[in-house]
């Protein structure tokens, strides 16, 4: 059996680490030794308690540029893992220190450019995995991911060469080949991507996608609904500055609310708990939640919004940043979905007024939902142990 290490370096929330453990579970089950390491250690030892898998902390940067419009991939990586040279180069030294204490035969790498990078030269097999946004197309030029924007195409490709320079500068640090694109740092065969065709914005760019759909978990609590009659609510949120507003408009809908608002302010949550309003500090089980919801207020991540709607289920959206914003396009766009990325109070009152009262959306969810009904997102963990397996006999990495 083989050891294996799976990685997460950019992103936040359960959105990356509970479909790596979801894999993991299904390979340990197999017999093969996992370890992880982590962005955000503190998650990952709460996501993978119990699981008997070692957590390590991935080196990160801490760092990150600010105040940038990011309209393509190399700017996001631009803005975050190689915004220092200096700094990337003892990341890299860092992962292969990392790899040379565990010694994996094998990395799954969930939106770890960093992880990838190190791990070019070496006899280490690496499967990159997730959904669309985080595995760009092997593309060059890749493109603007705000086409709604008149984006420079000049600068788009200096920043391209920009961030290829910077990987290829560190590489040659190490003794190592250069890229000839930032997209060769994802290239595999047979790549899995766990999304949807509608959901991915680089669809028209694979050529060969293999689009498996979500991968879900069933861990975590069963939901305890409120009382009352109505159409039950689920709100996944991270605290933003007219939240308040928002909590005021589900108090008045009166419709029985599960909320899940990691890190809110206690004295918010005194002010609102109780009657229709029900806060939630444990981890859900999602699917179970998205099976009885009616309808689900999220910023986007992906994970949460495509289980959502492979279960039928409208939603409002309100995104913070640019995968979001792309995830609830795509979802506006399915027509099961309405979005407010402004976050007024008034946006998202009368949207979530819609949603509650108007069919419409309610359809096209059920709609996109009875499209994959035949779709077995629970054999995914199973199907993945066969092609890592596959891999790991043929070296085929």
């Amino acid at each position: 059996m083989a050891r294996i290490m799976m990685t997460w370096e950019l992103g936040a929330g359960y959105g990356h680490l509970a479909p790596l453990r979801a894999l993991a579970e299904a390979l340990q089950a197999r017999g093969h030794e996992i370890a992880i390491a982590a962005r955000d250690t503190q998650t990952a030892a709460t996501l993978f308690m119990g699981a008997g898998i070692a957590v390590h902390q991935a080196p990160v940067n801490l760092s990150p540029t600010r105040g940038l419009t990011l309209l393509s991939f190399p700017q996001i990586l631009l803005n975050t893992c190689f915004n220092q040279p200096q700094e990337l180069e003892e990341r890299v030294r860092s992962w292969r220190q990392l790899y040379g204490e565990f010694k994996p035969q094998l990395l799954i790498c969930e939106h770890s450019p960093t992880a990838l990078l190190a791990a070019q030269g070496l006899d280490l097999p690496r499967l990159p995995v997730g959904y669309g946004f985080v595995l760009p197309p092997d593309a060059k030029p890749m493109p603007s991911l705000r086409p709604w924007l008149e984006a420079d195409p000049v600068a788009l490709m200096h920043d391209e060469t920009r961030a290829l320079g910077m990987a290829n500068g560190v590489l040659a640090k190490f003794g190592e080949p250069a890229l000839e694109s930032i997209g060769a740092l994802y290239r595999t065969p047979n790549q899995p991507l766990f999304t949807f065709a509608e959901l991915d914005n680089y669809a028209s760019m694979r050529r060969h996608a293999e689009y498996w759909g979500p991968l879900v978990t069933g861990s975590g609590r069963q939901p305890a609904w409120p009382p009352g009659e109505g159409k039950r609510i689920f709100v996944y949120l991270r605290p933003f500055p007219t939240l308040p507003a928002l909590l005021d408009s589900l108090r008045e809908a009166g419709q029985p609310t599960i909320l899940h608002i990691p890190g809110l302010a206690a004295e918010v949550r005194e002010a609102y708990a109780g009657g229709n309003l029900k806060f939630s500090d444990e981890l859900l089980d999602i699917r179970a939640v998205a099976r009885e919801c009616a309808l689900a207020v999220l910023h986007g991540g992906h994970g949460i919004l495509a289980l959502m709607l492979l279960e039928g289920k409208p939603l409002l959206l309100l995104p913070l940043q640019l995968e979001t914003l792309l995830n609830a396009q795509a979802a506006v766009k399915l027509g099961a979905a309405l979005s407010a990325p402004e976050l007024t109070p008034e946006g998202m009152r009368l949207k979530l007024g819609r949603l509650l009262q108007e069919p419409d959306w309610h359809s096209a969810a059920r709609r996109f939902a009875e499209r994959y009904a035949g779709l077995e997102v629970e054999r995914i963990p199973e199907r993945f142990v066969q092609l890592v397996e596959k891999l790991l006999a043929s070296e085929a990495l």
